[in-house]
């Protein structure tokens, strides 16, 4: 099904988790909400100052967390569109933000700082500098940076996900900030999906695409 609605490049899109609404970003500094069966734009978002480059609706499809090129990650409520919380601290473009498992935290990165924050509260429960980690893959003339962030799936789902340009995939304590697993993938990695179960999957800029179950 096609729908039409964005005047600009349209760079992210979440569904909810039941699968009725899609939320769309795009190079306009718009948020749209989309009802799926109808085919037709509920509601638009137009709060940020920046290109929208994440989205993603929390558990229940009652929020939605934007991430845009302000620097900023809006929490709005997704029927009436009303801001709920800006989380302000990121240095740069914010380039992913996701939902936990239960709602109450939300991890996103820009290039240099991971961070997880307290939804109903908007403070930052903890930060990662991407300088922090041990990189025994990086050329030493490249600059590190973080690419992506999520939480890890099924019953791992406490624990978030952080990938770096140095082709390693980092897990994390989201509270500590403590790396309790990490493995390397061929190329640095740009894209990330975390399944409902076991099952982590991530694609490198040499066209692989791996899974990997968490036991």
């Amino acid at each position: 099904r096609r729908v039409h609605g964005h005047e600009k490049v349209v760079i992210c899109c979440c569904f909810s988790r039941d699968g009725k609404f899609l939320i769309s970003g795009c190079q306009d500094k718009v948020c749209r909400k989309w009802d799926i069966r109808k085919r037709r734009e509920v509601l638009a978002y137009s709060e940020h100052e920046g290109i929208i480059v994440s989205v993603s609706f929390s558990p229940d499809g009652e929020l939605v967390c934007s991430a845009a090129a302000d620097k900023t990650l809006k929490i709005w409520n997704s029927t009436s569109g009303v801001t709920a919380r800006t989380l302000r601290g990121h240095k740069g473009i914010v380039l992913s933000c996701t939902f936990s498992q239960d709602g109450r935290s939300i991890v996103s990165n820009d290039e240099s700082v991971m961070k997880v924050w307290n939804v109903e509260t908007g403070d930052c429960i903890n930060s990662v500098e991407v300088f922090s980690i041990q990189s025994t893959k990086r050329p030493p003339t490249k600059k590190l940076a973080w690419t992506l962030s999520t939480y890890a799936p099924g019953q791992f789902g406490f624990y978030v996900v952080a990938v770096c340009n140095d082709r390693v995939v980092h897990i994390f304590h989201p509270e500590t900030g403590q790396e309790v697993l990490s493995f390397c993938s061929k190329a640095p990695v740009y894209c990330l999906s975390s399944g409902s179960n076991s099952k982590l999957a991530f694609g490198d800029s040499y066209g692989n695409i791996y899974v990997v179950i968490l036991r």
